[in-house]
């Protein structure tokens, strides 16, 4: 069974409300090729002027809900 962007989204409320998490879940696609970054996400270098280490970009995506692309150029 393939799993759609909508199951996983279902399987990170339940895992969140069950293990009672403060923040949200995220969760880390590894690309080959930076034509994969989707549409809608931020690029800390290119949107912000300055490059993020990736730890900060997790922060931003679990306190925030900010949706982070990084590539080698983004982390500092």
């Amino acid at each position: 069974m393939k799993y759609q962007i909508e199951d996983y989204q279902e399987i990170g409320k339940k895992l969140k409300e069950r293990l009672e998490l403060e923040t949200e879940i995220v969760a880390v696609k590894f690309v080959k090729n930076l034509s994969e970054f989707q549409e809608g996400f931020i690029r800390p270098l290119r949107d912000t002027g300055k490059p993020m280490t990736l730890c900060m970009a997790m922060a931003a995506s679990r306190y925030e809900k900010k949706k982070m692309a990084m590539s080698a150029e983004d982390n500092s």
